[in-house]
């Protein structure tokens, strides 16, 4: 194959994927976002309906962890 033509299909192919890598890491980025605003959602709900603190401490705590693992998921891939 003439070295000309694999270049111009390389570029070719680039510039037809980036933007659905951009719109994907767009889609990342707002779910992830969406998924924070729940959190802190959820976190005003719960200090409003548990007396005790600890509870809420501990599941606010374990939602933390699994946001985490999710974010190290999401980076790592």
């Amino acid at each position: 194959m003439n070295k000309d033509f694999v270049l111009r299909l390389v570029f070719g192919l680039m510039a037809l994927v980036w933007p659905l890598v951009l719109t994907w890491n767009g889609y990342l980025h707002n779910s992830m976002q969406n998924n924070r605003d729940e959190v802190h959602g959820l976190r005003l709900e719960l200090a409003q309906k548990y007396v005790t603190t600890d509870k809420m401490d501990k599941f606010i705590v374990r939602v933390e962890r699994l946001l985490e693992r999710l974010e190290e998921r999401l980076d790592s891939k």
